[in-house]
């Protein structure tokens, strides 16, 4: 490793943590005084909760809002457009060092920043996404993940072979157990209806059982008459788990590449569901090559622009940052709709903003 070498990363590094630490500052401090003072007085939260929720919530804004790949975007600029304006650029390509030698060292820099964010996200970021929810949920009277209250009622249809319907009027998600239960299937030659005061999930059998009821069979060709037997303590007749009935409001945050592909192939889930989840899975994988796609992206521009025009040069790249992230908003929307495969989704704007840095790094003057 050369002198210029280590003269680059020392730069790049220090303005990266000094970047990433004044944009984590500023997201933390609009987030509290726009969405969580107010609850923070009226439920007069403990000051070390608050700090705890901030401090968990710094690896979802490094991931999730792109903080880490902005911030070495602006420190990116700010040293190469001062590396151009001092003429050191100049003197660089004069003893004999050309652009492709001296990017080695970014790449090494955002390289090793992606990896962090890899480890950061697949073992530090699921944790802290569910301790979040925790605290919104106890101390700021969130509703939970999936924008349904921890005791809301729920609904779950084509439940077993015979496709059942469960009607739960207050479900009560942490103790997976639920009040006021209605559950019907319809038959060619008769229908089931069963009414229950309570349902729970037996972890020990890993079955739904219901408690204190009436199971109904009617006869439709005998004018609704049937059988009717009371209900003590039963299993209900469906077999789906937990994961599986409440897949729909998991929070992919919450879950690492890993578990999410074996939930993925643990259940089959509805398509819709299916689709999320794959697209949030190819979204963790493109994360963390942002950052080398950022820091690359900085390079031409910085070099482009010349002397003097800094300032330009840096409001041009990031827009072309927020750019990025508007139209990757916008194909995971479509990708959630299902108009775009959801690998497609995911891996589009990345591709057409590496060709974009391709060309540009190609065509600058060396």
């Amino acid at each position: 490793m050369t002198k210029l070498d280590r003269y680059l990363i020392q730069r790049l590094t220090a303005t990266f943590f000094k970047t990433c630490f004044s944009l984590l500052t500023l997201f933390i401090l609009m987030d509290l005084l726009t969405h969580q003072r107010s609850n923070i007085l009226e439920k007069d939260v403990p000051t070390d909760i608050v700090l705890e929720y901030y401090i968990r919530y710094i690896p979802i804004i490094l991931n999730n809002y792109q903080i880490a790949p902005l911030s070495l975007l602006i420190a990116g600029l700010l040293v190469f457009g001062t590396f151009v304006q001092r003429s050191e650029y100049t003197a660089m390509l004069a003893s004999g060092i050309g652009l492709k030698r001296m990017l080695l060292a970014p790449l090494l820099v955002s390289l090793l920043i992606g990896l962090s964010m890899v480890f950061i996200n697949e073992n530090i970021g699921p944790d802290s996404a569910k301790r979040i929810h925790e605290i919104k949920s106890h101390y700021f009277g969130y509703i939970r993940s999936g924008g349904r209250s921890n005791r809301n009622g729920v609904f779950w249809a084509k439940l077993g072979n015979d496709g059942w319907k469960c009607d739960i009027q207050k479900f009560n998600r942490q103790a997976m157990t639920g009040e006021h239960v209605f559950l019907y299937a319809h038959h060619p030659d008769h229908h089931e209806q069963i009414e229950a005061r309570r349902i729970f999930w037996d972890e020990s059998t890993k079955s739904w059982i219901l408690e204190d009821g009436t199971w109904k069979v009617y006869d439709p060709q005998q004018q609704m008459t049937g059988q009717v037997r009371r209900i003590t303590q039963t299993p209900a007749p469906f077999t789906e788990t937990p994961d599986y009935l409440f897949a729909a409001e998991i929070d992919t945050r919450t879950q690492s590449i890993t578990q999410l592909s074996t939930l993925m192939k643990k259940h089959q889930f509805p398509d819709h569901t299916q689709r999320r989840m794959t697209l949030d899975i190819h979204t963790k994988l493109v994360n963390p090559l942002l950052c080398i796609l950022f820091m690359s992206l900085s390079i031409p521009f910085s070099i482009r622009l010349g002397r003097g025009n800094i300032s330009i040069g840096l409001s041009v790249a990031i827009l072309l940052g927020m750019g990025y992230l508007l139209i990757s908003g916008v194909a995971q929307s479509i990708g959630y709709s299902g108009q775009l495969p959801p690998a497609l989704a995911a891996w589009l704007p990345f591709t057409a903003y590496f060709f974009l840095c391709s060309t540009l790094i190609s065509r600058t003057a060396t």
